[in-house]
């Protein structure tokens, strides 16, 4: 049994480049609020801890966008509207701003903001194509302005600032020269970011790395046949060949512009999403890299090559291995996907303290099981998107979660440069199976129809671009180059396909093809046509459909007959996939509706609901006029679920091909013309395991009167 182990922590963050540069103007604020929110917060609270040494990852691209913030004079299209007098504002001004102004958990940005939730239910009342202008006052419209800007606030800055502490107190009634002051220290703030990480790595406290320039997904860019070898079947774009030149100037640039930035050479990297392949390694190897780093599941598909597999302890994980040829070699680390989603989706549904006990068990469990000192444990996640879910921005968990660290002596946190050159003798890894940290796979960003005519817009782009290379000035060569590197970044067909949603999809498509229309632009060519068409396809968001009639189910965990849930409403609980991914979902949609002194419910999923919830525990929580969690524990055959106290209240439910229940609209305090709070998680050993919706609640209205609302003639 190992005495200690050493603990690897990468936080990673990234954006794609909002910038239109055609225009010279960011089309979306999200870099900015991000920077409010997280990139100070998450260096700030690590580094509060002494001895709570951690990886950041910053993509050169977001570098890029912090440096352009903090130089001031850039043109953020979002911002200077927000920035305008509520007075000056047109009606497509503020269809704009509210595209984004509710952007965020409800529950934990928008919900603690008793003004701000308030303006929120009031859109979400409204029918649908209700001009904005008739929504909100003026007034109301400046509120929201200065409550969205405070709710993008980290817990740092709400503690640091007298300014950002006064405006939440007062809550409402704000004026022009308040938002001004605002946005104004919010610039500052953002524009000192990169000069914090600096200094931070200066002083030994964090290890900075880089991904490739504009997070392009290098296997792919090497060879698209490399998604074949995990899905053999997978469609591949037509029109595309070997990217192998764009991939290495990604590399280039990104090292160069780390240079820059911390003013040292780049130890290792985290390749986009992390994608790796053989040839992506050897790729590294020849720029100089000594580690780079990747998922679990492209360890396991790597092993099985030579006929290795995972032991019962995984202890095969729990260590670096070598990969290089003909003397030159790169050291690769494998972050362990248990614990890493366990912070990025699970934690956030538990008490602060329960959460970093529950990953303290979990650490010195793995410790225990392993025969040697040598053992390294990485764990890697997205460091600024998981944050908006948990309370507080996760401030609460992450002060708790490095102090526990730091205190057990039985674990050591190390940067991934402090495992090179030392004793340690690594084993090897003589082939890597493509892959990225999405299982094992690369179909997240190749196969899909829409995926798939992306790239090949690229790549037709690509070639149009090169057959003017010598015959155009330089400069505009190099203008067009650019904007076909951004193109070729993971985040555009990340949201193209059916694998996530978001509120704002549309605007990544329509910023895709305006890029690639940029390259037609700067080298003075025709811009094909069908760059002003969208690839994707219209999305419903989560709820489609309200009900039409009373229901009457009867609960026996059945569709009955056809017309039992005909009137009812639905819900789509795999809306919500976003920036986070998590496979293997057991919740897909949810039907719902009134009867008589009932809300009913009724969740579905792919295959028999009571296999798939065996043992398991499901809580329901629901907020009316008052809170409740109601608990259904799952046998482990068909029949009924709620507990005795939910039963005791008058709660129905039971649970075979699908789960039915019967709330009592007393119980879950749903009073007529109000709203209900839904969301569901399944506990597994006193561990949530999957929530729906995934980050919000699902919102349902209570008819004034159902009996009468709910008629069909």
């Amino acid at each position: 049994m190992a005495q200690s182990v050493r603990l690897a922590i990468l936080w990673h963050m990234h954006q794609p480049a909002y910038r239109n540069f055609y225009d010279d103007a960011y089309v979306m604020p999200l870099t900015f609020l991000h920077a409010t929110k997280d990139y100070y917060e998450m260096l700030k609270v690590a580094t509060n801890h002494e001895g709570a040494r951690v990886s950041f990852n910053l993509v050169p691209s977001l570098i890029d966008q912090l440096a352009d913030y903090a130089g001031g004079g850039i043109k953020d299209l979002v911002l200077s509207t927000l920035l305008k007098p509520v007075a000056d504002l047109d009606e497509g001004e503020i269809e704009t701003l509210l595209t984004f102004l509710f952007i965020g958990d409800v529950r934990h940005m928008i919900l603690p903001l008793r003004r701000y939730y308030e303006l929120f239910d009031k859109r979400e009342r409204q029918p649908p194509f209700t001009p904005p202008s008739r929504i909100f006052t003026r007034d109301e419209l400046l509120d929201i302005e200065v409550l969205f800007l405070l709710a993008w606030t980290g817990t740092t800055i709400r503690q640091e600032e007298p300014l950002v502490q006064e405006l939440i107190a007062r809550g409402s009634e704000y004026s022009q020269g308040d938002k001004e002051d605002l946005v104004r220290l919010l610039q500052r703030r953002v524009s000192e970011i990169l000069d914090h990480y600096r200094e931070a790595q200066d002083r030994g406290l964090i290890e900075m790395t880089t991904s490739p320039y504009y997070h392009p997904i290098l296997p792919l860019l090497i060879n698209f046949h490399s998604a074949r070898a995990v899905i053999r079947q997978i469609p591949l774009p037509v029109t595309c060949g070997d990217l192998t030149e764009d991939a290495s100037l990604h590399l280039d640039r990104a090292l160069s512009r780390y240079r820059e930035t911390f003013g040292m050479e780049c130890a290792g990297m985290w390749p986009s999403e992390g994608a790796v392949s053989s040839e992506a390694l050897e790729l590294m190897i020849s720029k100089g890299l000594r580690y780079a780093a990747s998922d679990e599941a492209v360890l396991a598909n790597s092993l099985s090559l030579s006929g290795r597999a995972f032991s019962s302890n995984r202890q095969e994980l729990y260590r670096p291995y070598v990969f290089g040829r003909e003397g030159q070699e790169i050291t690769v680390f494998f972050r362990d996907r248990v614990l890493s989603d366990l912070v990025g989706f699970t934690y956030q549904h538990m008490e602060p303290q329960a959460a970093v006990s529950n990953f303290m068990d979990r650490i010195n469990d793995i410790r225990s099981s392993l025969p040697d000192e040598n053992a390294v444990i990485t764990v890697i996640l997205d460091g600024e998107n998981a944050w908006e879910h948990y309370p507080n921005n996760g401030r609460d968990f992450l002060d708790q979660f490095y102090q526990a660290l730091v205190d057990d002596d039985r674990v050591s946190l190390v940067t991934f440069s402090d495992l090179l050159g030392g004793d340690d003798h690594y084993p090897t890894l003589p082939e890597i199976v493509p892959g990225s940290w999405v299982g094992g796979h690369l179909a997240i960003w190749v196969g899909h129809r829409e995926k798939n005519r992306a790239w090949e817009l690229v790549c037709r782009a690509r070639a149009d671009l090169f057959a003017q290379r010598g015959e155009i000035a330089e400069e505009a060569w190099a203008k067009g180059m650019e904007q076909l590197l951004i193109a070729e970044g993971s985040d555009w067909y990340w949201w193209f396909g059916d694998d996530h949603f978001s509120i704002i999809s549309d605007r990544f498509d329509e910023l895709f093809r305006a890029h690639l229309i940029n390259v037609y632009r700067f080298i003075g060519q025709t811009v094909p046509q069908d760059l002003y068409v969208p690839i994707k396809k219209p999305v419903l968001k989560g709820h489609i459909a309200a009900p039409t009639a009373i229901l009457e189910p009867e609960i026996d965990g059945r569709v009955t007959d056809y017309f039992e849930w005909l009137n009812a409403g639905r819900f789509d609980l795999s809306f919500e996939q976003g920036t986070m991914h998590r496979a293997g979902a057991v919740f897909q949609d949810l039907y719902y509706g009134f009867g008589p002194g009932f809300l009913f419910l009724r969740l579905d999923s792919e295959g028999d609901m009571s296999r798939k919830l065996a043992g398991n525990m499901l809580m329901v929580e629901t907020v009316g006029t008052h809170e409740r969690e109601i608990r259904l524990d799952i046998g482990e055959a068909a029949g009924t679920a709620a507990d005795d106290h939910a039963r005791k209240a008058g709660v129905l439910s039971a649970v075979d091909r699908i789960l039915e229940v019967g709330l009592p609209l007393d119980y879950i305090g749903a009073v007529e013309g109000g709203e209900v709070l839904l969301s569901f998680t399944l506990w597994k050993d006193d561990t949530p395991v999957e929530k729906a919706p995934l980050f919000s609640m699902v919102k349902i209205l209570v008819p004034e009167n159902y009996d009468l609302e709910y008629w069909m003639i």
